[in-house]
């Protein structure tokens, strides 16, 4: 056992108790040894050579993930730890989300990057609020990767906020032009983030406007005119309205998008709240009036598989001439989960908190056993 495997578990088992030491310091412990803990995990070494799982590997837009399963863009900022989640078997590899411009993410009341987790509830909440180092540098750093068999890399972008819609726009396509060149095999543009100063979520009754310009803007300057036809998909929240999940599937496929993803974090606090523990429920009304933040984990487990299983299901009507595929993120603890969504067809899988949870069981070998249940 290694020792970021050791600490997990130590870590995992005073969690429940932690928070006696005062609820806004628990935040300020979390969001500080967060970021170390990923660092630490980033480095870590051990010896076994990567997993390979042919038996339950996937091949969609004749990309061979090794299992159907891998990290979500939340997990590593700064496009690290490929060869840690390749050894270990993920089916896949995607990058932090970056932005055209660098961002230090968000800081209040004296914490960077606020993280709150809810272990009898199964959840977390965050408001980090974007932070990378660009779509230049993560790019660069992609590039230097050896990429392990069956362990595809994929980059995950957003515009920036704050500042012109055409300069947002000129960033994005510069991010895309970079990732194409950096060798990444497929990319997604992340429309959910709600910790950031213009985040996107398709709940009210009709599409966005804003939204339809970019998704047609990004056909007509990149997917329409680049010959590195590179799998683009886009990522949507959890909280997405399901009347607007045929709308936008039509949007995405008559503009040459290659899949969608449901969802991300959400940040519905009242009506998630009847999913969290009764005490935990009142930290989540602390985190969340104080900070904000997106709601991770069981809460959302139930919409992500409703919304991807409805996506999944409208694009079996259709008997599309061109592979779009759907993805499921949000509330994947166990392999009953992504079997659940396969028998509606739902064929790709990310996950973060339930990571976290089962590499505090399994350490460096969780895909192994959740292998073995699929």
């Amino acid at each position: 056992m290694t020792k970021i495997e050791k600490l997990s578990k130590y870590e995992s088992k005073i969690r429940p108790f932690i928070n006696r030491i005062g609820l806004s310091k628990t935040i300020s412990f979390y969001s500080n040894q967060k970021k170390k803990f990923i660092k630490n995990f980033a480095d870590d070494h051990f010896h076994f050579d990567p997993v390979m799982f042919d038996s339950k590997s996937v091949i969609l837009w004749d990309i061979k993930f090794n299992l159907p399963i891998f990290n979500a863009a939340g997990m590593f900022k700064h496009a690290e730890s490929y060869y840690t989640v390749a050894k270990q078997g993920a089916g896949a590899w995607l990058s932090g989300t970056s932005t055209g411009l660098a961002r230090a993410g968000n800081f209040k009341d004296g914490i960077l990057h606020p993280f709150l987790p809810f272990p009898k509830s199964e959840s977390a909440i965050n408001w980090m609020g974007l932070p990378n180092q660009g779509h230049l540098s993560n790019a660069k750093r992609i590039s230097k990767i050896n990429k392990i068999a069956n362990c595809p890399i994929g980059a995950s972008l957003s515009y920036d906020s704050g500042i012109d819609n055409l300069e947002a726009m000129d960033l994005m396509i510069e991010g895309l032009i970079a990732f194409s060149k950096a060798g990444v095999d497929f990319i997604e543009i992340n429309e959910s983030c709600p910790n950031v100063e213009e985040g996107h979520s398709l709940s009210n009754d009709s599409l966005d406007p804003s939204l339809i310009q970019r998704i047609e803007t990004l056909n007509d300057r990149y997917l329409k005119t680049t010959t590195n036809k590179i799998p683009v998909i886009i990522k949507l929240s959890n909280d997405t309205d399901p009347e607007l999940i045929q709308p936008v599937i039509d949007l995405l496929i008559n503009n040459n998008f290659a899949g969608i993803n449901l969802g991300n974090t959400s940040s519905k606090y009242q009506q998630r709240r009847e999913l969290f523990n009764e005490k935990e429920a009142k930290q989540l009304d602390y985190f969340s009036s104080k900070f904000g933040g997106g709601i991770s984990g069981n809460p959302v487990k139930n919409d992500s598989f409703n919304l991807s299983a409805l996506a999944a299901r409208y694009v079996d009507k259709k008997h599309l001439q061109t592979e779009f595929n759907i993805i499921r993120t949000g509330g994947i603890t166990n392999a009953a989960d992504i079997n659940a969504s396969r028998k509606e067809n739902v064929k790709l899988f990310q996950w973060y908190t339930g990571y976290f949870s089962n590499f505090s069981k399994f350490g460096h070998n969780l895909y192994n056993e959740l292998n073995k249940q699929l």
